[in-house]
């Protein structure tokens, strides 16, 4: 029943994405909607594991649907971010400082290369 759950906050995840996206569009030099959804989803799910620290913590059920469901499917740099932030509170700075480099340079290389090979075979 999890991974319905998930599955199903995925879905209102990246619905949520789709509006937000069509909210926001407008024509510019990098897409204000994509630094918005990334923005809003890091801080998410910085509040859902800082509300995890606590004694109190929300379940753990609760936390999978609404991180890996929700927020899974609203921007996966939420996740990336928290994975930085809990490195830096692990003071592993320098694997932290490595893979906040790494990541987005590898993946934006990655996309270009993909981007390169499909425009290449193509014949354009």
């Amino acid at each position: 029943m999890l991974i319905a759950w998930i599955a199903i906050f995925g879905a209102l995840g990246t619905l949520t994405r789709f509006g937000v996206t069509r909210l926001l569009l407008q024509p510019g030099a990098f897409s204000i909607s994509t630094l918005t959804v990334n923005m809003a989803g890091s801080f998410l799910i910085g509040l859902l594991w800082g509300g995890n620290l606590q004694p109190q913590a929300a379940p753990s059920t609760f936390l999978l649907v609404a991180t890996t469901g929700f927020l899974g499917g609203f921007t996966t740099f939420s996740a990336f971010s928290l994975e930085v932030v809990q490195l830096i509170a692990q003071q592993k700075f320098l694997p932290a400082l490595a893979y906040a480099v790494a990541s987005p340079v590898a993946c934006i290389a990655l996309a270009a290369a993909g981007a390169w090979i499909t425009y290449s075979f193509a014949g354009r």
